[in-house]
């Protein structure tokens, strides 16, 4: 039907609000029920989990069936490559735009300049800006492929409502913008635009690495996601703190406005320090660093009395209530994303990288079936199982990745500790010291160039077992403090449970004893009716005694 998983099917199903509380309920248990069937690690298959609402995905990434895909499919080399391309681009595209911007800035403010020393002949290097240029590319055709795969996976949801994308959009739009400024030392519009946005492009790379580490550090994946989560949490506080220091920020300014404080100027006195609440913008910022705690000569407003009041219901309320209700909101906020999703962060996280991952990887398979090869189809992918019984994509080049795997391995052993035991050999014997000669072979040559060629290939020669150590996450154990809480959640419920158990008895006995009383009632009425009736049946048969008895004595 319309080629529609299962697990899509369950999306379209599932767009149930928060107060269907059993429902939500029975379609997580749905899913978990699908997963547990380990369904095959298809490009469809992480698609469609994509498209479940949150707090379906949520339940999705938990399953150790997804994880075990995301973890087997991260740690393939072409996710690998990837990986380590964006981070080589991201560090040599801000290095070298630090480096060009900096030249350029110096060219314009110096270049009319009288003194011939003072004066920079020219701006950025052509290397530099070629270096910029050749990351921009990188970026722009990486966020053109993702694009182009996620409109063939009919996907492309995904990408307009992930704000990575957009900080990605917003980086490939200035390297490019400014690469042509430098290149042609005119801004379009002034030095001091070019000099604002060069530190806004700075700001907006930063954010990019933020944004990469996110998808490989579970550290920081909690940590962006908190933040975000925390300022959700913390709206309603900010709303009512602008006010309360919008309304400091007036009373100050009404109160030394067109005072005697306020009427020395610069020109008259250029040594003297301006008094903050003479204009409103110097008053406002005045009320933001007391905020901050920066308060500076507290003994300005001992003049006026109604200042010295009002500042000390500001540090009251502002510094001392206010800041400590702040630390408690973001406190109290942190923990949630920390304690409670930190695992569905990273999983989700890990998902959107893997699934655009094999997004692209199916432009590829699309592309290389226009060109079919007997080779190809000796080497096409299939699926493995390991001793669990878990899928596990196996790429291609499956061949090559065999033996750098069982090479590795065999440097490995040589540092067994229990080599020696094995082979029985012992310092004054020749074998020992042919197994040090090539210990330390390995350890001085071996191992380090392979790691270094496996890194100038971008991943691609590494072994399997580096790539899982670097970027395989290990399923981390319930710590006491897990198992507490999770015991304390659960006590709560039965709580809860037990109260709603109460009420339910109490509503039944009530609705039993009103059963009781109108069963008793009917009885009542039943019996005054069957009395009723012996007491007519009774006359009745005094009526016909007495009639029998008339009818037996005119007879005699």
């Amino acid at each position: 039907d319309d080629h529609h998983l299962p697990i899509h099917l369950l999306a379209m199903a599932s767009k149930f609000p928060p107060e269907k509380v059993v429902e939500r309920e029975n379609a997580a248990e749905c899913l978990k029920t699908y997963l547990n069937a380990k369904p095959k690690s298809t490009a469809d298959f992480l698609t469609a989990i994509q498209t479940l609402p949150e707090w379906l995905r949520d339940v999705a990434v938990l399953s150790d069936h997804v994880q075990d895909i995301l973890n087997h499919k991260i740690v393939m080399r072409f996710p690998t490559m990837i990986l380590i391309l964006d981070a080589f681009f991201l560090v040599l595209v801000i290095f070298m735009f630090e480096i060009a911007s900096g030249d350029t800035i110096d060219y314009l403010f110096t270049k009319d300049s009288v003194d011939p020393d003072a004066r920079q002949e020219q701006g950025a290097k052509w290397g530099h800006i070629m270096m910029i240029f050749v990351s921009g590319t990188y970026f722009l055709l990486r966020e053109t492929v993702q694009i182009i795969s996620l409109l063939a996976l009919g996907n492309i949801g995904s990408w307009t409502t992930d704000m990575a994308n957009w900080l990605d959009v917003m980086l490939i739009f200035f390297i490019f913008y400014y690469c042509g400024i430098m290149v042609s030392n005119e801004p379009l519009v002034s030095n001091e635009a070019f000099r604002y946005g060069c530190a806004v492009t700075k700001g907006i790379m930063w954010g990019a690495v933020i944004g990469f580490l996110k998808s490989t550090k579970v550290e920081f994946s909690v940590f962006v996601s908190g933040v975000f989560y925390v300022v959700q949490q913390l709206a309603a506080f900010l709303l009512a703190l602008c006010i309360i220091l919008l309304a400091f920020t007036q009373m100050f300014f009404i109160l030394y406005s067109e005072t005697e404080f306020c009427q020395c100027t610069l020109t008259d006195y250029p040594d003297a320090e301006p008094f903050p609440h003479c204009t409103f913008g110097s008053s406002a910022l005045k009320v933001y660093t007391m905020l901050m705690g920066v308060i500076g000569n507290d003994m300005r407003y001992s003049t006026v009395p109604l200042a010295e009041s009002l500042y000390l219901i500001f540090a009251f309320i502002v510094i001392i209530l206010l800041g400590n209700v702040l630390i408690a909101i973001v406190t109290d906020s942190y923990g949630v994303i920390k304690n409670e999703r930190a695992e569905m962060v990273f999983w989700s996280n890990r998902l959107d990288f893997v699934a655009e991952m094999d997004a692209i990887k199916n432009i590829g398979k699309s592309i290389t079936k226009c060109f079919p090869s007997k080779d190809r189809e000796k080497t096409r992918p299939v699926h493995a199982e390991d001793m669990n019984g878990n899928p596990i994509p196996i790429e291609e080049g499956r061949k090559m990745v065999g033996l750098t795997r069982n090479g590795w391995a065999s440097i490995m052993n040589l540092f067994n500790p229990d080599l020696y035991e094995t082979y029985d050999v012992n310092p004054s014997s020749f074998e020992f010291w042919c197994y040090v000669l090539v210990r330390f072979v390995a350890v001085v040559i071996v191992i380090p160039v392979w790691l270094g060629v496996g890194l100038f290939t971008a991943g691609w020669l590494w072994p399997p077992q580096v790539r899982e150590f670097l970027l395989k996450q290990k399923k981390v154990a319930v710590s006491r403090a897990d198992l507490s809480e999770q015991v304390a959640e659960q006590i709560d419920g039965l709580k809860v449970e037990i109260n709603k158990l109460h009420s339910d008895l109490k509503v039944e006995m009530k609705t039993d004893r009103k059963e009781v009383v109108e069963v008793k009632a009917e009885v009542e009425a039943v019996q005054a009716e069957v009395m009723a009736d012996l007491l007519q049946v009774k006359e009745i048969m005094v009526t016909l005694l007495e009639m029998s008895r008339d009818h037996l004595g005119n007879a005699r």
